[in-house]
Parts: C-alpha cells; sequence; structure tokens
C-alpha cells in the first residue's frame, strides 16, 4: 500500500554535539570560522535550504560578498559530517542593533539547489533538449548539462563549476516537455511523477571536495535504514522515538480510470485510458474518472499510454501518516539516521517505510534543537 508521510516536526530534544561554520570565498578557499551568536539553518530533500546565522559586526563587511560559501559541520560523539554535504550561498546580508546596543550582521543563505532556480531550460518547444523521452534520473541530468553544462549554449557553461554525475538509468521512464520553465520546477515535477513508481527519484546539488555536483538518488536520497537492513533504524512508540501520530486512509482526491487526450488530428482525437481494475471491482462506485489533455509533444500511442500509466498512479488510495519523531540514545540525529535517509515506522500489525525529508537545526548559546520532517 502505497504511504505517503506528512511533514512533522521533531520533538526537540539535544544531545551532545558541536558546529564549526566555516566561510570560504566563491571558489572554496577558506576565509575565516565564524563565531556565530545564534543561528538556524535547515536541509531539504529535492527543495532549496536556507540559513540564518548572527554574528558579530566586528567581523569585515566585504567578507560577507554574495554567493560566498558557508558550509556547516556538526560532530556527534566522534563523528564529524558536512550536514547535508552541502552548503550555504550567501544572499542577503543585514546589519542589526538590538535592545542593549549590539550590533550584529545577520547572514541568509540557500544551499547549492539554489542553483536550479537560477537557470531556465531556453530552447524552443519541440527541441530535443525541451521535451525528452527517458528514465527520469537521466532527464534531470540532461537538463541540467544543456543549461549549466558542457552542452549548454555560451555563456551558460559552468562546467567549470559544476560536475554532473554519471547517468546510471534507474528511474522510471517519462516523457515531458518544459519549454522556458526554470529547472527546479520541472525536476519537483519529475519527483511528484516518480512517486507513483516503484522507482521514486530524487535530486541534489552537493559538495564533492569543494566542487559542486548535481546528483540523482533513486528509491531514497540517503542510507536504506528500513526492518532487514544492517544498520535499521525503526520509530513507534515501542521505541519510545514518536510522538502523538495518526494514520490515514484517504480516498478523498482517488481516480480509479483516466483518459489522455491527444491532440486533434483531421476531427479526430487519439484517446487512451488506463485502470484500477482491482479498486473499479470493489463495489458500484468504484470507477472515478479523470480526464486530461496530453502534455507530450510528440503523442504516439505509446507516450500516451505511458501517460495515462502514470496519471493513474498519482490518483490512487494514499495513506497519510502524521506524527513526530523523538531523538532517543538509539536514535540520535547523525550518528543513526541523516537527512534523506529511509525508515520503518511500526504501528501494531503495519508497517510503513519512512523518508526524512528535511532537518531543521536552531542553535544558541544555551542549547541545540532539531527538528526533523518525514514522509514515505
Amino acid at each position: 500500500m502505497p504511504v505517503f508521510m506528512s511533514s512533522q516536526k521533531n520533538i526537540n530534544a539535544h544531545f551532545p554535539n558541536y558546529h564549526t561554520f566555516r566561510l570560504k570565498d566563491n571558489f572554496g578557499n577558506k576565509l575565516t570560522d565564524l563565531d556565530y551568536l545564534q543561528a538556524q539553518y535547515s536541509v531539504v530533500t529535492n527543495e532549496v535550504g536556507a540559513c540564518s546565522i548572527s554574528i558579530s559586526a566586528d567581523t569585515n563587511r566585504s567578507l560577507l560578498a554574495v554567493d560566498n560559501r558557508i558550509e556547516i559541520w556538526r560532530s556527534v560523539e566522534t563523528n564529524t559530517f558536512l550536514d547535508g554535504e552541502t552548503c550555504y550561498l550567501i544572499k542577503s546580508v543585514q546589519l542589526s542593533r538590538d535592545e542593549n546596543g549590539r550590533y550584529f550582521w545577520q547572514i541568509g543563505g540557500k544551499t547549492l539547489n539554489v542553483i536550479l532556480k537560477s537557470r531556465i531550460v531556453a530552447y524552443n518547444q519541440g527541441t530535443a533538449q525541451a521535451e525528452k523521452t527517458g528514465n527520469s534520473d537521466n532527464i534531470m541530468k540532461a537538463m541540467v548539462r544543456e543549461n549549466l553544462g558542457s552542452s549548454a549554449t555560451t555563456g551558460r557553461d559552468m562546467s567549470a563549476y559544476l560536475s554532473i554525475q554519471a547517468d546510471v538509468s534507474l528511474g522510471a521512464t517519462i516523457t515531458k516537455a518544459f519549454e522556458y520553465r526554470p529547472l527546479i520546477e520541472v525536476f519537483s515535477e519529475i519527483v511528484e511523477e516518480s512517486l507513483a513508481t516503484a522507482s521514486p527519484v530524487y535530486f541534489d546539488i552537493v559538495l564533492n571536495n569543494q566542487t559542486a555536483e548535481f546528483r540523482t538518488y533513486v528509491g531514497s536520497r540517503g542510507i536504506d535504514r528500513r526492518v532487514g537492513t544492517a544498520s535499521p533504524v525503526i520509530l513507534g512508540p515501542a521505541y519510545a522515538n514518536v510522538g502523538p501520530y495518526t494514520i490515514t486512509d484517504n480516498y478523498e482526491d482517488e481516480y480509479t480510470f483516466t483518459y489522455i487526450i491527444g491532440p486533434a488530428n483531421l476531427n479526430a482525437r487519439m484517446i487512451v485510458t488506463a485502470s484500477n481494475a482491482t479498486q473499479i471491482a470493489r463495489g458500484p462506485w468504484g470507477r472515478v474518472e479523470m480526464a486530461t489533455n496530453s502534455s507530450s509533444n510528440n503523442p504516439t500511442a505509446n507516450n500516451l499510454t505511458q501517460e495515462a500509466n502514470a496519471t493513474l498512479q498519482l490518483g490512487r488510495l494514499r495513506t497519510v501518516v502524521e506524527g513526530s519523531i523523538l531523538q532517543t540514545p538509539s536514535s540520535i540525529y547523525g550518528r543513526h539516521w541523516k537527512m534523506g535517509d529511509i525508515l520503518s515506522f511500526k504501528d501494531r500489525d503495519r508497517t510503513f517505510d519512512v523518508h526524512v525529508d528535511a532537518v531543521d537545526t536552531s542553535i544558541s548559546e544555551s542549547k541545540v534543537e532539531v527538528q526533523a520532517y518525514f514522509r514515505g
């Protein structure tokens, strides 16, 4: 049964850990370690994370140039790692004065995925660069190459600063058109469509030896820590690591029969259907219909069939699990699980797969608070 975990907070709990905020220039050359007053930052799958860091106004303003990097290194026990495998590009600097007359800089940054918001698919409708059929993970990499990488036109090629992971052809096969749209917007749609398949796909720009690298992941963004793996992490009331939660079988937006409508040709239209026979047969009201125009610029019977099947999957029953994670000695962020990992959630006689989709961290002089968000 497909499961969708809605975003919920990880109840605050702090364990001994340490952070180092390293400030570097655009090219990765270290400038200084930031002596922060307080900080908040997030790492998020398939989206742009953000940070907000307060530092003394004694810091030289020239060091806080736009797109300079902030790396956040977290130490948990003996394990030190670059949180989220990313850095934050400086996008705002604000001078503030508090009620005690103290001045400080408030730095706002965005994770490397913000680069995907800076480029559109700058190709005309019907071109090979604006419509593709293939594995979803390969399509995203091709779009990055053509709009940021070595296949981009003059002035758009950033391959000296952004590498692209090799194709692995593991994502589901899709057909999609996307001329003159932001890359990240198209990628988000591909991710949503892939959740309906056996091969959900994820994307990220990570920091790999000071070089930004675009990567895709199939199945999960992080490590598989479900029941049956070498280092499982199981959430549930029996393990005292979840707070209140609900499980809802949601049929409200379900449809079980789809029509995909192709373009008119000599007063005729190619129409392809797909159906879920099992759900239709459950009773007299089991057939719930939905029709949509094809988004393909190459509406062959095969492409329309693929589109119909993918659309049908998006309308299936959704089981929504809402709850909160508690950090315990056996489920500590940074040691037992990280952002993007896939965990198991047990409730009575049912077990669900849950993905850690986002982790928010708040740091002050007195405490560190971690909030995790998850879905399946």
